[in-house]
């Protein structure tokens, strides 16, 4: 795997690239996604490569104990950055991606709308503003 660090941040045209069979990307994400919600691979089969390009998901809470997707494996023959929209199966704060062959995968980002994490306070239901008379 080469320049693991461009998989980090906003989409910005810049990937990891997942070069040989069983090249391995980890993922800690700030928040954990829920089941249910969605999470988005950025994500292309890279132009420099010959075929098509396939690797598994897996999701954790822990980053130690990962559990496959079910609907693994996944490829692209498209050259272009494209987003791969993805529903969580497990609470997930580290995903996993590896590579099932020889195939180049470059990786842009992984993005989700955080909402309100597990474990972090509640918003309020209701905002009294004082405005004086």
């Amino acid at each position: 795997m080469n320049n693991g660090n461009d998989a980090l941040g906003s989409p910005d045209g810049l990937g990891a690239s997942l070069n040989d069979t069983g090249d391995e990307l980890r993922l800690e994400l700030p928040h954990v996604i829920q089941p249910g919600q969605q999470y988005t691979i950025r994500w292309r089969r890279s132009p420099f490569t010959s075929s098509t390009p396939s690797m598994e998901i897996y999701e954790s809470i822990d980053g130690i104990t990962y559990n496959l997707r079910t609907d693994n494996s996944l490829s692209t023959d498209n050259t272009s950055y494209n987003d791969l929209t993805l529903t969580a199966e497990n609470n997930t704060r580290f995903i996993r991606l590896i590579t099932q062959n020889t195939y180049d995968i470059d990786i842009d980002a992984v993005s989700y709308n955080c909402g309100r994490a597990i474990n972090s306070p509640a918003m309020p239901h209701e905002i009294q503003i004082d405005l004086g008379t």
